[in-house]
């Protein structure tokens, strides 16, 4: 199990859904945006219940490792849509709009470098 810092919440979630998250977070930070995730968490009550996080690059996010009497959480279509979301490069969660702007060669807004065959004269 993990205990998840954010904010001011203290979240008590299963190993993978707390890497999981972390990756989004990563991904997000990269690509200068942010999004939301949802994962099961573990009430006081052991109750698991869905919580939504709002990520970006300057949420700090501090996860430690913890041992619980409570079962992990599983949820598998949660944890699928959550790896999708990490997934870099285009998805179906729409990070083309994000990644759109941004190439192999530079930041947006800079002028790519021009290529020529032998004999060309470039553009």
């Amino acid at each position: 199990m993990k205990r998840i810092l954010i904010g001011a919440a203290d979240l008590l979630t299963g190993d993978a859904f707390s890497d999981a998250l972390l990756d989004y977070a990563v991904l997000l930070g990269r690509a200068g945006a942010t999004g939301v995730a949802t994962i099961p968490v573990v009430g006081p009550d052991g109750c698991v219940q869905p919580a939504r996080l709002l990520l970006g690059p300057g949420t700090p996010i501090v996860v430690l490792s913890t041992d619980s009497e409570h079962p992990e959480p599983v949820d598998a279509d949660a944890l699928g849509e959550l790896r999708e979301l990490a997934r870099p490069g285009p998805t179906t969660a729409g990070w083309t709009d994000v990644y759109d702007d941004y190439d192999v060669f530079g930041l947006p807004g800079e002028p790519l470098p021009t290529t020529t065959t032998a004999g060309d004269e470039p553009a």
